[in-house]
């Protein structure tokens, strides 16, 4: 369109320049109209050099990222150690991401495509955003690995059963319970529930003690969950009897503890942030099956935790 309006300016200057015609008002008409299809080829060279621009920048940002979880691959630590890494790397870049005009775009799809997004965390909704906006901007590259949007997709998963479950837990137990070292005894010591209760022991100590936000990873809370369906590791735990009657008390044991529920969270744990071949290559379709399926997973929490 720029070349095309180019071209028709110098077309009128050369008819200017090689006409006769002496009338001043016919020329500077015609001379007039060629400066203004010239600006107008400017003007749509600069719009289009801006969106060029602004696609390089979007390119060279997903290049980066591509770059640094490849890196990963090829690193010699824990899974564990990886995944904090790059959720280290993503919580550096995503204020930068979510001030993107472009990312802003996705809040009104993601209003439509979740049901529950005006009850969904903050946190929840950039995760939600970002994984959106890396689902569409990575089917322009050239390699295609779309590990990144699975992790944020996760990472709201995890963020909503953090806040809205274990963390208010946690937060009512410690307000309970005076002596949360006498509360914790049995699970501390007694060697054959370390295993089970260590992770819930160590959220609620940090939380008692050093006023810390308590964090549990997507794998740590599926196991919790999981435990609880066990009779016998629970009958052995305070801590486990306690959370139990917290969620039957809230209405939340039948949502939260059934086999279908802790046997998605454990898969999404498993298959994308704790595999021993950590992180792996997702293509295009798998990722659309992720990304599709999110909304109901996030209706099912809140219908569950909307029923307490």
């Amino acid at each position: 369109m720029a070349k095309h309006n180019r071209t028709i300016a110098q077309d009128l200057l050369m008819e200017l320049i090689m006409s006769k015609d002496n009338d001043h008002s016919r020329n500077s008409y015609i001379l007039n109209i060629a400066i203004d299809v010239a600006k107008g080829a400017h003007k749509i060279e600069s719009v289009d050099d801006s969106a060029n621009e602004k696609n390089d920048d979007e390119i060279s940002v997903m290049d980066e990222l591509e770059r640094y979880v490849f890196s990963m691959r090829t690193i010699d630590r824990s899974v564990s150690s990886k995944l904090a890494l790059i959720y280290s790397y993503l919580d550096r870049i995503e204020p930068n991401l979510l001030d993107k005009g472009e990312i802003k775009n996705y809040i009104f799809f993601c209003k439509r495509s979740y049901p529950v997004w005006d009850v969904l965390e903050q946190e929840s909704k950039n995760n939600i955003l970002i994984a959106e906006y890396f689902f569409s901007s990575l089917q322009k590259q050239e390699k295609k690995d779309f590990i990144l949007v699975v992790l944020e997709l996760s990472r709201a998963i995890e963020n909503e059963l953090n806040v809205k479950v274990f963390n208010k837990y946690i937060d009512e137990l410690v307000k309970r319970e005076k002596k949360i070292d006498d509360f914790l005894a049995k699970d501390k010591l007694d060697i054959g529930l370390v295993a089970y209760t260590k992770d819930l022991v160590i959220q609620v100590e940090k939380s008692a003690f050093f006023k810390v936000r308590p964090t549990m990873t997507l794998e740590q809370m599926s196991l919790v969950l999981s435990y609880l369906n066990d009779s016998k590791i629970v009958k052995r735990s305070r801590l486990l009897q306690d959370f139990n009657y917290y969620l039957n008390k809230h209405s939340l044991d039948k949502c939260l503890l059934s086999h279908s529920f802790i046997d998605e969270l454990t898969k999404l744990s498993h298959k994308y942030c704790v595999g021993s071949s950590f992180p792996i290559t997702i293509k295009f379709a798998e990722a659309k099956g992720v990304i599709d399926s999110f909304p109901k997973k996030f209706d099912f929490i809140m219908k569950c935790y909307g029923s307490a």
